[in-house]
Formats: C-alpha cells, sequence, structure tokens
C-alpha cells in the first residue's frame, strides 16, 4: 500500500468568514490499477450527542481528541454542499521515504489514542500543532507547534510556504488563488471522480 502513496496534500478549511480560524487536515494520494484513491486523515474532537465546539472550551479539557480517516470525498463534498466553507488543498514536497513516514507515525498515533485516551484543546493540541509534531518526526523541516499561525491555523498555510513545504513556484497570493477548490468543488457535487477532478487546475 504506502508504495503506492504518490502524494500528501495539505488541507485548509475556513468554516468561519475570519481569517485565522480554521481546520486543518492531511490528504494522501494513493495510485491505483483503476483510479485514485484519496484517504484524509483529521485530527478532531470527539464530540458527544449534547456537545458542540467551541474555542473556549476547547481550552478546558471538555472534549477527547480522536483522528478521523475517511475519503477525501466523504469530508469535503459533504461539506461544500451543506455550507459555505472555503477549501484549500497544498500539494507537499515530499519524497516517498517521507509520504510513508508521516502516513505511518499518524496512523501510530491514532492507534495510541485508542488505549491512552487524550484530551482536545485549542491551544497546545488542536488539529495543526498535532499536524506539525507529525511532520518534526519524520523530517528536517521544523514547525514550532506553539507558534500563533499554528495555535491559529488559519495561517498555518502562510508558515508552510515559508517553509518551502508547499510544491509551487507561484507566490503565496498566487498559490491560495491556484490552490482554492471550494468554488469548482461545488459544481463538481456528485462527480464520479470528485478529488481528481478539483485537482485538475492546480497541477
Amino acid at each position: 500500500m504506502l508504495d503506492e502513496l504518490e502524494w500528501i496534500w495539505y488541507g485548509v478549511d475556513y468554516f468561519t468568514r475570519m481569517r485565522s480560524v480554521a481546520h486543518t487536515f492531511m490528504t494522501f494520494e494513493f495510485a491505483g490499477e483503476q483510479d485514485k484513491s484519496f484517504l484524509t486523515i483529521s485530527v478532531e474532537i470527539r464530540r458527544e450527542e449534547d456537545e458542540s465546539f467551541g474555542l473556549l472550551p476547547g481550552v478546558y479539557r471538555q472534549f477527547e481528541l480522536m483522528y478521523v480517516v475517511s475519503e477525501e470525498r466523504d469530508m469535503i463534498e459533504n461539506r461544500l454542499a451543506t455550507s459555505e466553507d472555503r477549501f484549500f488543498l497544498y500539494p507537499i514536497r515530499s519524497n516517498a521515504e517521507s509520504r510513508s513516514a508521516l502516513f505511518a507515525d499518524m496512523i501510530a498515533r491514532m492507534n495510541r489514542l485508542h488505549t491512552e485516551p487524550e484530551f482536545y484543546n485549542t491551544i497546545t493540541s488542536n488539529c495543526t500543532n498535532n499536524i506539525a509534531w507529525h511532520l518534526n518526526r519524520v523530517s528536517e523541516k521544523r514547525v514550532n507547534p506553539y507558534s500563533l499561525k499554528i495555535i491559529f491555523p488559519g495561517y498555518s498555510d502562510r508558515v508552510a510556504f515559508d517553509l518551502d513545504l508547499i510544491d509551487t513556484d507561484l507566490s503565496f497570493e498566487q498559490a491560495r488563488e491556484s490552490f482554492r477548490i471550494d468554488v469548482r468543488g461545488r459544481a463538481l457535487i456528485g462527480s464520479e471522480n470528485f478529488s481528481a477532478d478539483i485537482r485538475r487546475p492546480s497541477r
């Protein structure tokens, strides 16, 4: 399976109009004999029936931490259909070794949470600084998990760009325009090859 891992993508979902507030996730793109497959790993709160997410409650150990693994279209297409979220998908510079190491590290952490539960924390253990810790374990690039631009994930794409993690020769502003996928994504809802189709203008 890991020898078919071709690309890593960094996703940023702006679920409010605020530039600073966003949800981030990783998508792993695998080659297949018939079609490509896109597997998303998302670090989230484990929300119980009577709970709703809030930035402040997230500081006070109100939510358990969990890793959600899904087909990418299950997350992005559904959110595009039911919200006005703005989505960006950035290709990450990587080689076969680093791609496999990052995937394996995230899966290992997910499995550990099953036996060693942890609390989500808006500042110290959110969606983005968890990704930063994974990256720091497998890459020479170092991301400060406690940087304000990581604690406020809406700015994390700028961090990735400045570290040359995004696989592009565009300026940052051009990259944000090129790798924004929500507008074309809404037009592609129901497409048989949704994940592949939303990436076509990006390469």
